[in-house]
């Protein structure tokens, strides 16, 4: 059995020129994308550019794709983001840990810059209020940790099934 983490699985579906929003210290993908973070953390991170995910400094569909891996749980306005990042790239991965093993109700290890906890049920909601349109949903376990990988595309891009 093959078991893939979180990175692995959002480098496995990633393609084409990608913008990383919330990169950190942009070790998930380094030169390979655009690394978008809020704050400079004194590391060298490829490609840097610093700026606010809910106004990005980028043209419309300038990416194939966008990935915003830990960044929702974060932020004030999840879905302005989700459809900032629409506007910018087709494409939209993101992840976000599952909120029953991470409430603050009985986490001893939260993290206290988590202003949002996701379930499946919530987060699909939030894909759904944002008009993302969903086409995959992964719930990843890895090293005893659970999270949620959602892949959607723009809500203006026509999805063709077979």
């Amino acid at each position: 059995m093959i078991i893939l983490s979180r990175v692995e699985i959002v480098k496995a579906l990633a393609y084409g020129k990608i913008v990383d929003i919330g990169c950190f210290d942009g070790k998930i993908f380094g030169d390979k994308a655009i690394n978008v973070d809020f704050k400079f953390y004194g590391v060298r991170v490829p490609n840097f550019v610093l700026a606010d995910a809910h106004s990005l400094p980028f043209k419309d569909r300038v990416f194939n794709c966008c990935v915003m891996s830990e960044l929702l749980e974060h932020v004030d306005d999840p879905i302005k983001i989700i459809e900032e990042a629409q506007r910018i790239a087709t494409t939209i991965i993101l992840t976000v840990p599952n909120e029953y093993e991470w409430n603050p109700d009985w986490n001893p290890f939260t993290n206290p810059g988590h202003k949002h906890f996701f379930n499946q049920q919530s987060l699909l909601q939030l894909v759904h209020e944002s008009g993302l349109q969903l086409i995959e949903f992964i719930k990843v376990n890895f090293m005893g940790w659970s999270h949620f990988v959602v892949m959607g595309v723009s809500k203006d891009v026509q999805v063709i099934t077979r």
